[in-house]
C-alpha cells in the first residue's frame, strides 16, 4: 500500500506543473490580451486537426490542461474528444521501451490521430448549435470564481498556483483510490482476462481504459508487448485512456449530463475503432 500511496504522490506530482501552466493561461486569456488569437486557434476550424496532433505527445499531463480548457469552454466537446482519441500518455514510451515494433508504434500513433481528427469534426458538427466557446475579455473577474483580482502578482502567480493546488489534490485522491484498485486486482490479472477472448478484447481495452489514471495506459501497453493483447485491442483502450483529464471533467459537477455524454462517446467511439481494425489484424 505504501508503494500505491508514493506512486499516487509521484503521478499527482507530475501534473502540477501543467495544471500551474493552464490556470496561468486561463488567467492570460481572461485578461484579454490575447484572446482573439487563442480563440481563434482553439475554435478555428483546423482545431480537432491541431488537437489530435497535441495529443500525440506522451505526458499524462497534458490531458489535465486539456480537460480546464474544456472545463472553462475554450475548446469543443469534438476538439477534447480529437485530443483524448489520439493521447496514448505514458503507453506511448513503454511500447518504445518495451521492445514493440517500432512501425506498429508508429501506425497506432498515425490511426489513432486520423481517428481523433475525423471524429472530432464529426462531434462539432453535430453539436455545432449546441454549444459555442466564451471568453471572459477584460472583465477583470477570475476564470474559475467570480473573484476579482488585483496586482499582476496576485494574479497571474497567486491565484493560479492556489487553484491548481486545490486541483492536484482531487488528483491525488483519484490516483490513489484506482491505484489502490489496479493493486487489489493485480496487472497480471488484469493481462490474463484481457487476453481471456480476442474478440472482447477491444470492449474490455476500452473499460480499462476509461480508468482516469495514468496507469492504465502502461498496463495496456505491458499487455500488448508481452503478447495479451492485440493491436486493435490496444488501439482501443489507449483511445479511450485519457489519463486524469477525464476525471478532471468531472469536477463540474453542474455539467455532469454532458460529462457522461463525453464518456460515453469515448467508450464507443474507441470500441468501434477497435473492432474495425480487429477485421484487419
Amino acid at each position: 500500500m505504501w508503494d500505491v500511496l508514493q506512486d499516487a504522490v509521484s503521478d499527482s506530482l507530475k501534473i502540477f506543473p501543467f495544471l500551474f501552466l493552464i490556470y496561468i493561461v486561463l488567467e492570460i486569456v481572461e485578461s484579454g490580451g490575447y484572446a482573439a488569437k487563442i480563440q481563434k486557434l482553439l475554435s478555428g476550424k483546423f482545431a480537432p486537426a491541431v488537437g489530435a496532433l497535441a495529443g500525440i505527445v506522451p505526458e499524462c499531463g497534458f490531458s489535465a490542461m486539456y480537460a480546464k480548457l474544456y472545463d472553462n469552454r475554450l475548446i469543443t466537446t469534438g476538439t477534447l474528444l480529437a485530443i483524448f482519441l489520439s493521447a496514448s500518455d505514458e503507453g506511448l514510451i513503454v511500447l518504445l521501451a518495451g521492445g514493440a515494433p517500432v512501425w506498429q508504434t508508429l501506425l497506432l500513433v498515425a490511426v489513432k490521430a486520423a481517428y481523433g481528427t475525423g471524429v472530432g469534426y464529426l462531434v462539432n458538427f453535430l453539436f455545432r448549435r449546441k454549444e459555442s466557446l466564451v471568453y471572459a475579455e477584460g472583465t477583470g473577474a477570475c476564470v474559475e470564481c467570480g473573484e476579482h483580482q488585483e496586482g499582476r502578482v496576485r494574479r497571474f502567480l497567486l491565484h493560479p498556483l492556489l487553484h491548481a493546488a486545490k486541483i492536484l489534490l482531487f488528483v491525488f485522491v483519484v490516483n490513489f483510490a484506482f491505484g489502490t484498485l489496479i493493486r487489489l486486482i493485480g496487472e497480471e490479472q488484469l493481462s490474463a482476462f484481457l487476453n481471456a477472448n480476442a474478440a472482447l478484447q477491444p470492449l474490455a481495452a476500452a473499460l480499462i481504459g476509461l480508468i482516469p489514471n495514468c496507469s492504465a495506459s502502461v498496463v495496456l501497453a505491458q499487455s500488448f508487448t508481452l503478447g495479451a493483447l492485440n493491436f486493435a485491442a490496444l488501439a482501443a483502450g489507449l483511445s479511450a485512456n485519457a489519463g486524469i483529464g477525464l476525471a478532471l471533467i468531472f469536477k463540474n459537477r453542474a455539467a455532469w449530463k454532458k460529462n457522461l455524454l463525453v464518456l460515453a462517446l469515448l467508450f464507443c467511439f474507441s470500441a468501434a475503432l477497435g473492432y474495425f481494425l480487429l477485421l484487419f489484424v
